[in-house]
């Protein structure tokens, strides 16, 4: 999906927005009322758009009087799943896909608006991915009888190295838990139990199944990931910190000689986050010894992290020259040569004092 453009009419409603719980949206769509947009009226709409490029299980809510509404219902699941779809694992052929919403109404605990059993469909001797997802405001318990799991992602984002399990796990307010679950050959029942009311079901019937006496801690859950310049997957690595730096997925969308500069750092930028060795410890009064000329410079366009670095150091280096290039972010060099040198020579002719 490259764009996703929900759009909600609020007749017979308050007015309301929409809050994308846990997905990076841009800021005018993350449904905040009277910060990043105006509640939606009676009668009103609202159209949000936003490339639907970050997989994982979801949710969203009405965010403008959000605790009676969301406590009414005016939520629903939001799956992304990857391009090329869920992946073959074990020769178990393609992943089933079971979304369980779980809310409270009035006390009556129900998965995707039903109470009690709610039967789905898994072909015996498949693999289904079933995405519990947690609407209410406090932590909802679910287990799986019949058959272990693999708790494969949470919050959307996938779990390491997951390995079978049968032990109880918590999933807390707003969050998602993706379970894994092969289900038996013999077409045998299997009960994912959510909150001891509810359950979501396959195969033959299967009695209620007691709580474990275990729960699972995901802090010792599966396996640590190899880093992405570890395994020598340059790209993944420069990705991460370029998007991880700028706050947004910048890297995919770099021009052709940005990404050049950037892929040409890449033996510097590993060596670095492979070091041993820690960075020197430089205090703010080691800092403020400095007694050469100083110019902090950084664009107009630059991101927040960027900004504070620089504004910290000219609280510290008050007699510093700072300067800002128009038109230009991180990369000021390229971004804006003209702009670049000409400040950058003229510190150096005035010995970086105005």
């Amino acid at each position: 999906m490259d764009r996703n453009s929900p759009q909600h009419p609020t007749e017979g409603f308050q007015s309301v927005t929409l809050r994308w719980h846990g997905y990076d949206v841009p800021a005018g769509d993350d449904g905040v009322a009277g910060v990043t947009q105006d509640a939606v009226p009676i009668g009103g709409s609202f159209v949000y758009r936003f490339r639907a490029d970050q997989a994982g299980t979801y949710w969203y809510h009405s965010h403008q009087v959000a605790d009676p509404q969301v406590r009414g219902g005016l939520f629903g699941g939001l799956v992304v799943t990857p391009t090329e779809g869920l992946r073959d694992v074990e020769g178990l052929g393609n992943t089933g896909d079971v979304t369980a919403v779980t809310h409270v109404y009035e006390g009556r605990r129900t998965v995707n608006g039903l109470e009690g059993d709610v039967p789905a469909e898994g072909a015996p001797g498949t693999r289904v991915r079933v995405r519990v997802v947690n609407t209410d405001n406090g932590p909802v318990q679910t287990w799986v009888g019949g058959a272990p799991y693999r708790l494969a992602a949470i919050d959307g984002h996938d779990v390491n190295a997951p390995t079978p399990t049968t032990d109880a796990l918590s999933v807390t307010a707003g969050a998602r838990a993706d379970l894994e679950i092969d289900l038996p050959a013999d077409g045998a029942g299997v009960r994912v139990e959510i909150g001891g009311a509810s359950a979501v079901t396959f195969g033959r019937p299967l009695p209620v199944t007691p709580r474990p006496a275990r729960d699972l801690d995901p802090m010792h859950y599966g396996a640590p990931a190899a880093l992405a310049f570890d395994r020598n997957d340059e790209r993944t690595a420069l990705r991460l910190l370029v998007d991880g730096i700028w706050g947004e997925p910048l890297f995919d969308r770099l021009p052709p000689e940005r990404m050049h500069v950037v892929t040409r750092n890449a033996g510097a930028m590993k060596a670095l986050t492979r070091s041993t060795e820690p960075f020197p410890d430089l205090s703010r009064l080691e800092v403020a010894t400095l007694r050469m000329p100083v110019l902090l410079l950084n664009g107009d366009r630059a991101n927040d992290l960027h900004r504070r670095v620089i504004d910290e150091l000219a609280l510290v280096l008050p007699g510093a020259q700072r300067e800002v290039i128009s038109g230009a972010g991180h990369g000021a060099p390229s971004e804006n040569p003209v702009g670049f040198n000409r400040v950058v020579f003229w510190t150096l002719l005035h010995g970086g004092r105005t």
